[in-house]
């Protein structure tokens, strides 16, 4: 058998890394696997985590907030919940810090911990004198240093805010020492300064950070210094890695929050946010991509002789023919159509509460069963819904109601809603829906700043309601697609045949519409009187 050649350096990679919401992105390797984790906002399971043994491949291993004791979000408003993480590992031990914002139970800046990266983490140590949002950590032989951000207390200008710096004492789970204020931002005038982290390189200590607001304006900048507390020296150069001088039309637009590794044979690496707006329209949140890294006079440059993150780059010169078989993946993304059926055993998100809470068994891996807890996907409410990331502007999802439920436990009168839906946040979404109460409905709702419409409804035939109600199979068939991240199409049926469609534009799924720090989520969801729902079934993610 002849031996597959290596890779040749010509061969390149396609960023993003990881498409759809996949914000804030923190690396550190163990060995020769990279270990990568992303905020998530007030969806749930927390903190994705990912494994790598090229930058390349990446492999969701587990979550790191995985149960109701950990967290609880229940209440967390919309882009609130779990902001930027940062991952390490140190003397065998992961750790990530990170901070729970506009909650109501425990929040702030916490760090959880875990023999293996793909968990079991541990409940959170909370630190209630970390103030502010975008916690670091970083070991220096035996000293363990908290970095974080904050607004200055007497600010020169609005946005102003300041890196500090204080040790943690792990064994009393607390801060300890003096603080040290690090830095305030390489541009004057230039808002949050946030994201920080540091590391040791040669006879500097480094201070990365992001500033510029996680927008338009988004920058990296870097500051070095002789000892960990500073004095901090900016890059002149700063900032050292920005697309705002690009323009609206770029294709890669927003750069920034990074963070770095490096590989096992030297050579370092980026992982940072940006954004692929499509007609000036960002559907898919802020993503996950890679750049290369070289030192020059002591200071990082990022993909050196461009200075941008790339759609496409070359392939580690670390990978090898071995680390691309176990992959089992092509290098390059194939441009063909993917359909992923989704099931049990999918990595579902759920604002505000676990998938796990509202998944009930329907008979086979490819049917779920999920009951309404009377709360609304509309509202900032832990709705009963199973969602997966949007993550290409032309794509689809499709589900399947084969048949109503109601609880022993439900009495009284009832209205079952079930459907799916395309959101960004309880007030921007799109949602193709049956309604069942006196009679039997499909309607396509668009939601926008709040104010629901129903853009098309129409009352299905007494006999499909009379199965729907008796609980039998009714097979209502909801789709929606994503079209250039422009359109998007609604189309409802039974037996194949169309009963209701209608194109929506797709600017109400966008963070330009509805703010926030998420990406738009296609989701099966139950809303109707707490006990009412669906087995759904059929539930398709194409692109």
């Amino acid at each position: 058998m002849s031996k597959v050649p290596a890779p040749e350096q010509s061969l390149t990679f396609t960023n993003p890394l990881l498409e759809g919401m996949h914000p804030d992105p923190s690396i550190c390797r163990q060995g020769d696997t990279f270990y990568l984790v992303n905020s998530t906002f007030e969806y749930l399971p927390g903190l994705p985590v990912y494994a790598s043994t090229n930058l390349v491949h990446w492999d969701l291993i587990g979550h790191a907030i995985t149960r109701p004791e950990q967290l609880d979000l229940s209440s967390a408003r919309a882009s609130g919940g779990l902001f930027a993480p940062t991952i390490r590992e140190h003397n065998g031990l992961f750790y990530i810090a990170c901070t729970a914002v506009g909650v109501d139970g425990p929040s702030g800046s916490f760090y959880i911990t875990a023999a293996s990266a793909a968990g079991p983490w541990s409940n959170p140590v909370w630190l209630p004198d970390a103030a502010g949002i975008d916690p670091t950590i970083f070991f220096d032989g035996d000293d363990i240093w908290w970095a974080g951000c904050r607004q200055v207390a007497e600010p020169e200008y609005e946005g102003q805010t300041e890196i500090w710096l204080q040790r943690l004492d792990p064994v009393e789970g607390r801060l300890t020492g003096p603080e040290h204020i690090l830095w305030t931002g390489a541009v004057k005038g230039a808002i949050w300064a946030e994201g920080p982290h540091l590391y040791k390189h040669g006879e500097y200590f480094y201070l990365l950070a992001a500033e510029g607001g996680t927008g338009d304006n988004h920058a990296v900048s870097v500051a070095r210094a002789n000892h960990v507390t500073g004095p901090y020296l900016g890059n002149p150069r700063n900032p050292v890695l920005t697309h705002r001088n690009f323009g609206g039309t770029a294709a890669v637009q927003c750069v920034g929050h990074a963070d770095l590794v490096q590989a096992t044979d030297g050579s370092w690496w980026a992982v940072a946010l940006a954004t692929r707006p499509r007609h000036s329209l960002t559907l898919l949140g802020r993503e996950t991509f890679l750049a290369p890294v070289a030192w020059e006079n002591d200071w990082p440059v990022f993909n050196p002789g461009l200075g941008c993150l790339p759609e496409s780059g070359k392939v580690p010169a670390f990978v090898t023919a071995e680390t691309v078989a176990a992959a089992e993946q092509p290098l390059i993304t194939s441009p063909n159509p993917v359909r992923r059926v989704l099931g049990r055993d999918e990595p579902w998100i759920t604002a505000r509460g676990f998938p796990a809470q509202h998944m009930g068994e329907a008979g086979s891996e490819n049917r779920i069963a999920l009951l309404s807890t009377g709360a609304r996907v509309d509202r900032t409410e832990p709705a009963a819904a199973l969602g997966v990331r949007l993550s290409h502007h032309t794509a689809a999802f499709a589900a399947t109601v084969e048949r109503l439920l109601r609880s022993p436990a439900a009495g009284g009168p009832m209205q079952t809603l079930v459907g799916i839906s395309l959101s960004q946040s309880p007030e921007s979404q799109i949602r193709a829906e049956l309604s069942v109460e006196k009679a039997a409905r499909i309607d396509i709702v668009e939601v926008a700043g709040g104010v629901s419409r129903i853009v098309e409804s129409r009352n299905l035939d007494d006999e499909t309601f009379d199965r729907l109600v008796a609980g039998e199979p009714a097979g209502i068939e909801l789709r929606m697609a994503v079209l250039d991240g422009a359109t998007v199409r609604v189309e409802t049926g039974t037996d194949g045949a169309v009963v209701l469609s209608a194109d929506l534009p797709a600017r109400v799924l966008s963070t330009e519409a509805a703010g926030g720090f998420v990406g738009a989520v296609a989701s099966v969801y139950s809303m109707g009187t707490a006990g009412t729902g669906a087995v759904f079934a059929e539930m398709v993610y194409e692109h």
